[in-house]
């Protein structure tokens, strides 16, 4: 009698590629001097409308430069420590 091996082979579902962020906002590098809209968007993982929100409640500081916004990175960091919570 021959035995036949039931070994279970896994498989893994193929995973899309991921979007390549820029490093400080895989790390905790410190931010940039200023950061776009588009960087905010990915960082924090909200909308547009989302970011026109939190400028016109003033709860984060930016400039606008041209047609765009640009966030100054010191006022980013301080949004994200003040939001903060540490787990008890």
């Amino acid at each position: 009698m021959s035995r036949s091996s039931n070994k279970a082979v896994a498989t893994s579902p193929a995973q899309a590629p991921a979007q390549q962020l820029p490093l400080y906002l895989t790390t905790a590098a410190p931010l940039p001097k200023f950061l776009t809209a588009q960087d905010m968007r990915n960082l924090f993982k909200i909308s547009d409308k989302t970011l026109q929100r939190w400028r016109n409640s003033n709860k984060i500081a930016y400039m606008i430069k041209g047609r765009g916004y640009l966030y100054p990175g010191s006022d980013v960091q301080r949004f994200v420590s003040l939001r903060t919570v540490q787990a008890a």
